[in-house]
């Protein structure tokens, strides 16, 4: 399930932050608003997975750089680092609930 979840982390970091011509701007607002639709029915086993996927992310953000002095997370905007925290400590989740 870890595959599978790193690409929902992707889906989900592209369809909140895209910008420009990624991706057409009424689309990208509508899978916003569908967002929390598609999450509540989760189980906690895939809540988890998802969580797991984006702390994940975060630790690659956060590690060192790489053999070519590249760090993954000098691009990551203080947004996307909030959401992929919300995402890793459920807190996400939590919020769509109400």
């Amino acid at each position: 399930m870890n595959g599978l979840s790193d690409i929902v982390v992707d889906y989900f970091l592209t369809i909140m932050f895209a910008a420009g011509d990624t991706i057409d701007a009424d689309y990208q607002c509508r899978l916003q608003e569908s967002l929390p639709e598609n999450l509540n029915p989760l189980s906690a086993a895939e809540k988890e997975a998802l969580s797991a996927a984006a702390q994940r992310r975060l630790d690659d953000i956060d590690g060192g750089p790489d053999e070519y002095g590249y760090k993954p997370g000098m691009l990551v905007t203080d947004d996307q680092r909030a959401f992929l925290v919300a995402l890793a400590t459920g807190e996400l989740f939590d919020g769509l609930q109400a």
